[in-house]
């Protein structure tokens, strides 16, 4: 093991990991064999493998193929080297070295020590200036990942100007304190074995990686690794190494002994198989269905992800959400799917862990996404009804999206709505509060007594001297009552006891403002008269049609 990423015997490692994969050798029989013919060069690509030594933008024949690698990595700001229209031309006759950023510079010299000809970076293989070409290469992302020969992540820097090939001190501190043994080898000649301490016996019980990998916590970088069919991570302390085979790693650990290093809430997303077949009748019967469950991870996954700009929910999924609907065949509607729409779209925010979305100073969004999509709100998201039934008596009527741009259907939408026919009750601000929880993170006195749980979407400013079931609940001081659509019931319940929380608005139109449950199990609730008021919930639904913009 060497703490220097670009040393011989690491790039020997890589290039081995890599020629199994790419051959099929044994172990690798479910990954798919890269092939040169069925490997487009993307619109543009760095050419590295020069007679001069000068890096330059290539722009392909159309049809024309190559190996190429690419970079998934951290912008940590604006780009001053990005393509634009005014540079384009000086780009193709030889990239301004000196002023690349170090993450960008180590990645063309790690495609060169590989002998891979080009190398396919967006900042500079995007003109970034040029709106029509952003939306239009953002819409090839998803073969501009699967048809790389390698994705070269780079874990450990926040920021492009931080480089991926910096020795790695924790590496170098693990080496430090090795030992060399002799040991006997099979022909019974003498040699020696070095041990030293695997990585997570070097570190506290309490030590999470999360921020020492800043890739992973940003919402570019999740599609980029999860379409790849080879990663190559350069993290603080190893390179690892992940395809549909497994996990391998240049210290030899085990995907098994990795997991002890790997913080809970790390993203767990594996390379699918599902992405790599030529089309949705490669799949079998049991594993279609298996894509709305894919996709509930994928959300939850992505939503941990960091955004500098909040208009770029959706085209930062886009690449995966294309891939979902050439299998499936299914309708993309701002991040949720017409099949499974209703129970879709009772996902939640999850607020257990804070800090981890957009900047504060980030810009106000441009586009407005509907109430009913998770992309309408900054946050972590999840959806815990999988085992809910739907109610029969919910029926989607319509739904629509304003797509941006006919390019890109996966991209931005500009406003959009859903009208569904389902039981609905209205619930007056001050009853409701007396009424429902705010769940676990907000306990109030006498929780027990709630019949269930409001999780709230906090889409909207509220003051600090608003009323506090405004403030718990994120409801403007203008707006009210609560209409609640029944959605979806556990198995026992005689009546749908988890829906939306909806407020009006002055065309008579509803936006959501959050998720309820009813069920005094949520708190553990023993007071006596929890039971009588959930069993008579239902008894005032009124089953109509309602529209949610």
């Amino acid at each position: 093991m060497n703490p220097d990423p670009a040393s011989p015997r690491n790039l020997i490692v890589v290039s081995e990991w890599l020629t199994h994969c790419t051959t099929q050798r044994k172990g690798h029989e479910r990954c798919p064999k890269w092939e040169l013919i069925n490997s487009k060069l993307p619109t543009r690509v760095i050419s590295v493998a020069l007679p001069d030594g000068l890096p330059r933008l290539y722009i392909p024949e159309k049809e024309e193929v190559g190996r190429y690698a690419a970079l998934s990595y951290c912008w940590g700001g604006p780009q001053p080297h990005r393509t634009t229209v005014a540079n384009l031309s000086e780009y193709t006759r030889g990239l301004p070295m000196q002023q690349l950023p170090a993450t960008i510079l180590d990645a063309i010299a790690l495609t060169r020590s590989l002998l891979i000809p080009y190398l396919w970076v967006d900042s500079l293989c995007i003109i970034q200036d040029l709106e029509e070409d952003k939306i239009r290469e953002i819409a090839t992302m998803a073969q501009v990942y699967k048809n790389s020969w390698v994705t070269f992540s780079a874990a450990r820097a926040s920021a492009c100007n931080e480089g991926i090939l910096g020795i790695q001190e924790d590496t170098a501190a693990r080496l430090s304190k090795s030992s060399t043994i002799p040991v006997t080898c099979p022909n019974d000649s003498l040699g020696s074995a070095m041990l030293y301490p695997a990585r997570f016996q070097m570190a506290p019980k309490w030590y999470s990686r999360e921020g020492k990998v800043p890739v992973n916590n940003r919402a570019w970088t999740y599609q980029e690794t999860l379409l790849a069919p080879r990663v190559v991570s350069y993290y603080h302390d190893a390179i690892e190494f992940k395809c549909l085979a497994g996990l391998h790693s240049n210290d030899g650990l085990k995907a098994e002994e990795l997991d002890e290093i790997k913080p809970a809430d790390q993203r767990q997303a594996k390379l699918d198989s599902v992405f790599f077949l030529d089309s949705k009748d490669g799949l079998s019967a049991a594993e279609f269905p298996n894509l709305e469950v894919l996709w509930s991870r994928v959300v939850k996954e992505y939503s941990f992800g960091r955004l500098s700009y909040p208009d770029d929910k959706l085209p930062a999924v886009s690449a995966i959400a294309s891939e979902f609907q050439r299998l499936s065949g299914d309708t993309y509607l701002a991040g949720l799917w017409r099949r499974s729409l209703v129970r879709e779209l009772q996902w939640k925010k999850s607020s257990w862990r804070s800090g981890t979305i957009e900047s504060t100073t980030a810009p106000r969004r441009a586009y407005r996404i509907p109430t009913w999509s998770w992309a309408s709100i900054d946050g972590r998201i999840s959806n815990e009804t999988s085992q809910h039934l739907i109610s029969d008596r919910v029926e989607v009527l319509d739904c629509r999206v304003n797509p941006v741009s006919e390019q890109a259907p996966f991209g931005h939408v500009d406003g959009g709505y859903v009208a569904i026919r389902g039981p609905v009750k209205c619930v007056d601000l001050k009853d409701a509060w007396d009424n429902f929880g705010l769940g676990q993170e907000h306990q109030r006195p006498y929780e027990s007594r709630k019949i269930g749980l409001f999780s709230a979407d906090f889409r909207w400013d509220i003051s600090a001297d608003a009323e506090d079931f405004r403030r718990h609940w994120g409801i403007p001081p203008d707006r009210g009552p609560l209409w609640l659509l029944g959605l979806s019931m556990r198995p026992r319940d005689s009546y749908e006891t988890c829906g939306l929380i909806l407020l009006e608005t002055s065309d008579n139109r509803y936006e959501r403002a959050g998720l309820f449950y009813i069920g005094s199990e949520y708190y553990g609730g023993k007071h006596s008269d929890v039971g009588r008021f959930a069993d008579h919930w239902g008894d005032d639904y009124e089953v109509r049609a309602v529209t949610i913009c």
